[in-house]
């Protein structure tokens, strides 16, 4: 008789291999996603706190724009919550039918179920939301349209380091992705 826990063992070893390099080379896609997400939110609450100062302007109060905005951001998740949770679910199920490289195969696919839904994570990512919907009417709904309009229209020139606070987090991503492919002995780099 042969044991297989050495075969395991092997598993195992290759496996924890193989996710740490997953991992590794999802981060610089995670970073740049983040990144993305950065620029988003910025053009949003720019265009968000010009509502705001010209609802402002036409007298709204600050309870009133608060209070519609947890209005407007209630709906939003009512809507686009289980819009995200299905169409997570159904990119499950279509991913489990592939067989290679854009090859589908007609087979079940994974079990996909919202067990593994972690709802602490989500509800943490749902105030960070909500948070980020209702600080711009805080800081946008004393000013006028006009002061508004002034602060966008004389935008102060950027320093230098501000842009290279900007740079530096992409070059350092493409460094370390080059590394980590060279520690791999990809032979399609130089």
């Amino acid at each position: 008789d042969v044991s297989p826990i050495e075969k395991m063992r092997l598993y195992v070893v290759r496996r924890d291999r193989l996710s740490d390099l997953l991992i590794n080379f999802s981060l610089p896609a995670i970073g740049l996603l983040l990144y993305f997400l950065s620029l988003l939110s910025t053009i949003i609450v720019q265009f968000q706190r010009e509502e705001t100062s010209i609802m402002a302007g036409r007298g709204a109060g600050g309870s009133f724009l608060l209070g519609m905005t947890l209005v407007e951001t209630f709906l939003l998740l009512a809507v686009g919550l289980p819009l995200g949770l299905g169409a997570a679910w159904l990119m499950v199920r279509l991913m489990g039918q592939t067989s290679g490289f854009l090859t589908m195969a007609s087979r079940p696919g994974f079990p996909a179920s919202l067990n593994g839904v972690n709802v602490r994570l989500l509800l943490v990512a749902l105030a960070v939301l909500i948070a980020a919907r209702l600080l711009p009417v805080l800081s946008a709904a004393g000013k006028s349209v006009v002061a508004h309009l002034r602060e966008r229209g004389r935008q102060v020139q950027t320093p230098a380091a501000v842009k290279l606070a900007m740079d530096v987090p992409l070059v350092l991503i493409t460094v370390y992705a080059y590394r980590q492919l060279r520690l791999q002995d990809v032979p399609s780099l130089i």
